[in-house]
């Protein structure tokens, strides 16, 4: 300690000397001090300051527990794993992106507990366990990545989704074509798939992809394997979107050689595509300024053509 003053945190990380630098993150006068402590220990990679750090995950001063994630995961000693992850469970969202960060950065150590997490109550700790898993890029987290696209979260469902594209193994991809049916998570599967080399083809999940791209003719070229998606896509909250899947199915209902069950899926349809629909409408300027109407605005979508 500076005998007139705080501590000399860069004297003293230009010396290396850990013993004064633990001691000077107990400097309550000043938690920048303390912080700046965290961070030259962070620097020096010494193991002497491991517990001395985890213990700052705890610290009642957040940019002082996001600096001491930051050093453990440079540092990159197993012993910080467990901790790491009860501060996912546990921390703010400044600290959670270091904390998953210095995770990843303590690498195959890690992957057996953050497998582990993936099954806990915590939807940001599953999230954030995701994440790391992703970016460790070990294919031992495959099965359990595979089984967490059928989380409750969805964010975790997406980030599982990224995940495994990340990672490359091609045993994602039949679960990934299997969550297309998920709106939520679509787009997402759809980048993984990309990225494990799976090419589009006449099943659903072909189908999935191109209405994800907006390609109705493809949809129509597919035929029956298509109606399933198409009648998915009727609920959607965009208009143009139900409008397309709407025309695409009559296109197929008209064109494509199908069987009697296809044909009555499609007529078990018919009075939603042909019926106009009175919708809210947000469009449009406010009257009254910057002060909220009372006054509902509505719009009638008209139906589409389907003769018998």
């Amino acid at each position: 300690m500076g005998l007139f003053g705080p501590p000399n945190v860069e004297k003293m990380k230009a010396k290396r000397d850990v013993k004064g630098l633990i001691k000077a993150m107990g400097y309550e006068k000043d938690a920048t001090v303390r912080k700046s402590a965290v961070e030259a220990l962070g620097e020096i990679r010494d193991e002497a300051s491991l517990d001395p750090l985890i213990n700052a995950l705890k610290d009642s001063n957040k940019y002082i527990r996001k600096a001491a994630a930051e050093a453990l995961g440079k540092i990159g000693d197993a012993r910080a794993v467990e901790p790491l992850i009860v501060a996912l469970k546990n921390s703010e969202r400044l600290v959670l992106p270091y904390a998953s960060e210095a995770l990843s950065k303590i690498g195959a150590l890690a992957v057996e507990p953050l497998i582990a997490a993936l099954k806990d109550s915590d939807d940001v700790l599953r999230q954030y366990a995701v994440d790391a898993l992703a970016k460790i890029g070990d294919v031992r987290a495959v099965e359990s990545l595979i089984a967490t696209l059928r989380d409750d979260n969805m964010k975790v469902r997406k980030h599982a989704a990224e995940a495994l594209g990340k990672i490359g193994d091609v045993r994602a991809i039949e679960p990934l074509k299997t969550v297309l049916k998920d709106k939520h998570v679509r787009k997402h599967a759809l980048d993984a798939l990309g990225k494990l080399g799976w090419q589009p083809d006449k099943s659903e999940a072909g189908a999935y992809y191109w209405i994800a791209l907006g390609n109705w003719n493809n949809c129509v070229i597919i035929g029956a394997s298509a109606i399933e998606p198409l009648i998915t896509t009727l609920d959607d909250p965009n208009w143009d979107i139900r409008a397309s899947a709407a025309r695409a199915l009559v296109s197929i209902y008209r064109k494509a050689a199908l069987s009697e069950e296809d044909r009555l899926r499609i007529l078990s349809k018919r009075d939603e595509i042909i019926s106009p629909r009175k919708e809210h409408d947000d469009s449009g300027d406010n009257d009254c300024g910057n002060f909220p109407t009372h006054t509902d605005r509505y719009v009638v979508r008209d139906g589409l053509d389907f003769p018998l």
